[in-house]
């Protein structure tokens, strides 16, 4: 029988394959860009007062190459 592995290198949960992390999901996201878009619009009894375009760009940078 072989030894246990080291106490440092031993994970509490395995992780599966299918499992998905929130950072996997940012880095997917960043990595590839996101676009979100939305209206809001203020009102009063059926007057709309206020009308914001929002749109937010998210994605990353590959730093330049060093020299």
């Amino acid at each position: 029988m072989s030894d246990p592995p080291p106490a440092d290198l031993v994970t509490t949960r395995p992780r599966d394959d299918d499992e998905t992390t929130l950072v996997d999901v940012l880095d997917r996201v960043i990595d590839r860009g996101v676009v979100i878009s939305g209206d809001v619009i203020l009102g009063v009894a059926g007057v709309d007062l206020i009308h914001l375009g929002v749109r937010l760009v998210l994605h990353g940078i590959d730093p330049p190459p060093r020299t």
